[in-house]
């Protein structure tokens, strides 16, 4: 599929570059990992106030599932009549949207929401593929869709209506937004036009696209922005390191589960400052995690 995969490894100009300043300690949070029962891989992709997580998993027969991990029990999430169905944000009034693909079509994504126990799939106007990524506390949600020339764009909502952009300066069907808050902030990546092993990390404010780029890094990108406009990404650097961080008032705090040698992958954060995502470990096994702020 185009976009159902696992993660492992609006005119506007593009008008700043975020500056860089000093990394915080990876010891400013405490993790835990989250691993959905019988699954062989597990991946957090989003939370909200209450510390509800969604994520995917994969079963032992190779099938990908979504999952809800709430007050500490894990429920699958499986869009009707849908062969693989990915779990990517909840909001604080418990809604989840997310992507699945059938088996009359296994190539194409089609976004949904998960309302009060009930699927309503969601797709862009007259697209024949769209996933939904992220949503904020009102239901507007983003994401990325095919076009019917073969191409791919971003969007978001507000109001249910919709929009669609590029990010000036990527390259083809490179723009991919994954969050979104309820400034109608939207935050993903693109490759660079120039150079197609550069990612950067973007930032779309009103009508304002600025440019993300982690300190040193040869690759940026942004997966979670919660309502304070702190931002959730991973990067990787001129030395082959990959580091995951959290971006607040541009400082760079660096996440990084405490297993040694494990690549970590932040994915979600909520307004609590607690991030999810995933973690890889030297035996190939992903695993997901929560990682909760230290407090004083």
């Amino acid at each position: 599929m185009r976009r159902l995969i696992l993660l492992i490894g609006v005119a506007a100009m593009l008008g700043s570059t975020a500056r860089s300043q000093a990394v915080g300690s990876i010891s400013q949070f405490r993790y835990q990992t989250i691993d959905f029962p019988g699954s062989t891989i597990t991946q957090a992709f989003g939370l909200n106030e209450r510390g509800d997580v969604v994520g995917d998993y994969t079963d032992s027969a190779g099938n990908v599932h979504g999952f809800l991990l709430s007050n500490g029990t894990f429920s699958s999430i499986d869009y009707p009549g849908a062969i693989l169905t990915s779990a990517r944000s909840i909001n604080d009034a418990g809604e989840i949207v997310g992507a699945f693909s059938t088996a009359n079509d296994p190539d194409a994504a089609h976004g949904y929401v998960l309302r009060a126990g009930k699927f309503t799939r969601k797709d862009f106007p007259h697209s024949p593929d769209c996933d939904i990524l992220g949503v904020d506390e009102r239901g507007d949600i983003t994401g990325s869709f095919g076009r019917s020339d073969g191409t791919e764009a971003g969007y978001f909502t507000k109001g249910g209506r919709y929009t669609s952009f590029v990010v000036p300066g990527s390259a083809p069907n490179s723009t991919g937004p994954h969050g979104i808050n309820d400034n109608l902030q939207v935050v993903g990546f693109y490759t660079d036009a120039v150079n197609a092993d550069v990612t950067h990390g973007f930032l779309l404010d009103g009508a304002t696209f600025i440019t993300v780029d982690y300190p040193g890094a040869t690759s940026s990108a942004l997966f979670g922005i919660n309502e304070h406009g702190e931002i959730a990404g991973s990067c990787q650097c001129n030395d082959g390191a990959n580091h995951s961080f959290v971006l607040s008032d541009g400082l760079f705090t660096i996440v990084s589960y405490p297993v040694s040698e494990a690549i970590t992958k932040a994915r979600g954060i909520n307004d609590r400052d607690e991030v999810v995502g995933y973690y890889q470990t030297t035996d190939g096994v992903i695993h997901g995690f929560i990682a909760t702020p230290k407090r004083n």
